[in-house]
C-alpha cells in the first residue's frame, strides 16, 4: 500500500492517454446528443479548473471541424489499448496489495482489451443517459403536478453521475480481483466515487483561486492541470480498492478467531 502514489503516477499516465480519444469517440458516437458548449462549460467547470475546461472545449471544437473516419478509428484504437493498460495497471497494483503474484499473459491482454471495449460503451451509455435523463424527470411532472422534479436536474445529475461511477468502480475492482478471493466490492466503490467528486470540487476551486500557477507552466498549463487532476482520480481509484483488500483481511482475520 506504500507503493499507491507511484502506481497512481503510472496509472494516470495511461488515463492521459486515454482521455482525449475517447473525447473524439464519445463526440462521434453521440452526435447531436452531444452537450452544447455553454452546458457542457458549465458542468465540468463544477469539476475541473477553468483552463482545462477552456482546452478541453477548443479540442472538442477542432474535432467538429476535422471529424472523420480515419479520425474516429484512430482515437478508437489508441482508447482501447491505452484503457487495457490501465485496467493492467490497476490490476497488477490489486494484486501487489494483496501480496500474489502479478498477472501477465495472452489471456490477461485480451481481458483488458475486452473490459476496455465494454467501458467504452458503458461510459457511452451513462454520458446518454445524463444527457438525455430530464426527459424522465419531465415525464414525472406531467404526472405529479405538486413536486416539480425536473427543476432538479441541475444537482440530480450529480447524483445520477455518482451512481454510475459506483458501478463503473465496482466493475473495475470485480474484474481485477484474484479469481478465488472472496472480493469486497461496494465500500471501495462507494468511498472512492465520493472522494472523487469531493476532491473535484474542492481542486476545481482551488485552482480557481490561485493565480499565479500559469507563470510556472505558461500554456502546458492546463495540460498539467489535467493531468494531476487525472493522477488524483486514480490514486483515489486505487485507494478505494485498497479499502476493499483491507476489508477483505480484517474478515479474514476475524474468520479465522471464531
Amino acid at each position: 500500500k506504500e507503493k499507491l502514489p507511484t502506481r497512481a503516477a503510472g496509472l494516470s499516465y495511461f488515463l492521459t492517454m486515454t482521455f482525449f480519444p475517447l473525447l473524439i469517440c464519445l463526440y462521434t458516437m453521440l452526435g447531436s446528443l452531444f452537450p452544447a458548449t455553454g452546458e457542457l462549460r458549465d458542468f465540468l467547470s463544477l469539476l475541473l479548473p477553468v483552463e482545462t475546461v477552456t482546452a478541453i472545449i477548443d479540442f472538442l471544437r477542432y474535432v467538429s471541424d476535422n471529424l472523420s473516419t480515419t479520425m474516429f478509428v484512430a482515437a478508437l484504437v489508441v482508447l482501447v489499448t491505452s484503457a487495457s493498460a490501465a485496467f493492467r495497471a490497476v490490476g497488477n497494483a490489486a494484486y501487489d496489495m494483496r501480496g500474489g503474484r502479478r498477472r501477465n499473459g495472452l489471456w490477461e491482454l485480451l481481458l483488458s482489451l475486452l473490459f476496455s471495449v465494454v467501458f467504452l460503451l458503458a461510459l457511452y451509455l451513462a454520458v446518454l443517459l445524463v444527457v438525455t435523463g430530464r426527459w424522465f424527470l419531465d415525464f414525472v411532472d406531467r404526472h405529479f403536478r405538486y413536486w416539480n422534479i425536473s427543476a432538479s436536474w441541475s444537482w440530480a445529475r450529480f447524483v445520477l453521475l455518482w451512481l454510475l461511477q459506483c458501478v463503473l468502480l465496482g466493475g473495475i475492482y470485480r474484474f481485477t480481483a484474484p479469481r478465488e478471493a472472496n472480493a469486497r466490492i461496494l465500500p471501495g466503490a462507494e468511498a472512492a466515487s465520493t472522494l472523487q467528486v469531493g476532491v473535484s470540487i474542492l481542486f476545481s476551486w482551488f485552482i480557481g483561486v490561485s493565480s499565479r500557477y500559469p507563470l510556472v507552466y505558461g500554456s502546458l498549463a492546463s495540460v498539467i492541470l489535467m493531468m494531476l487532476w487525472l493522477y488524483l482520480w486514480g490514486l483515489l481509484l486505487l485507494i478505494g480498492n485498497a479499502l476493499n483488500i483491507t476489508l477483505e483481511q480484517h474478515r479474514e482475520q476475524k474468520d479465522q478467531t471464531k
